[in-house]
């Protein structure tokens, strides 16, 4: 299972944050619907509510935490699932970070994932 930090993957990529939260948004969960075969189960949480009305994405499971916090859910999450099944947290959040290795869950850095979603034009 991929869960993805939602606003801290938007605003850690230059390219995705100045097209503004809702582009952005659309073009990460457009491009994780894309390579989903290669990447597995993927949630992407998000803080707050669900601001667009219409579900596009299928392939990709979106969370809107609407009463607690993005950061808070994933440990949540982690916690529940880490120590039973495979977990990969993509975030740069170093609390984050560190809580997931604590409870057995592995990191993948924005940068990392970056590269797999929007390789460099060569």
């Amino acid at each position: 299972m991929l869960v993805i930090d939602g606003y801290n993957f938007l605003y850690q990529i230059p390219s995705l944050k100045k097209k503004g939260k809702e582009r952005g948004k659309e073009i990460l969960l457009r491009k994780l619907e894309e390579k989903k075969k290669s990447l597995g189960e993927v949630w992407v949480i998000f803080d707050g509510r669900r601001e667009d009305r219409k579900d596009y994405y299928r392939k990709v499971k979106v969370i809107y935490t609407e009463e607690e916090t993005a950061d808070d859910y994933i440990k949540r999450m982690v916690k529940k699932k880490g120590m039973k099944e495979k977990i990969t947290v993509v975030t740069n959040d170093r609390e984050i970070q560190e809580f997931v290795r604590i409870h057995g869950g592995e990191i993948l850095t924005v940068e990392t994932l970056r590269e797999k979603l929007f390789p460099p034009k060569k």
